[in-house]
């Protein structure tokens, strides 16, 4: 399934205060586009894609993506969850997130 990013309308404002809603792929992509917007304007991804190799993380934006999401989902991610493999992909995101969230 591909997802295309539009950015008009994002709220930046809006968190989840619910412990039973869960990280979607929508989700994700409003706040990677909320931390860089400049490599996501117009992308389409994959659920499964990389998003290192695509070149919308690196070592300073997965940093901004932590505190976005904790932010967002009143989360806590330690130093112990924080790994290439925990953040390569959309998928592994909305995992982790919803690991947290459960």
């Amino acid at each position: 399934m591909w997802w295309v990013l539009t950015i008009k309308g994002i709220n930046k404002e809006s968190s989840y205060s619910g412990r039973d809603l869960k990280a979607t792929n929508e989700d994700l992509i409003q706040i990677l586009s909320e931390v860089n917007r400049n490599a996501m304007s117009g992308v389409a991804l994959r659920e499964d894609e990389d998003l290192f190799k695509k070149g919308i993380l690196d070592s300073l934006t997965i940093v901004q993506l932590i505190v976005a999401i904790e932010k967002k989902y009143s989360i806590k991610i330690s130093g112990r969850d924080i790994n290439y493999q925990s953040f390569t992909t959309l998928r592994s995101i909305e995992d982790l997130i919803n690991s947290k969230l459960s």
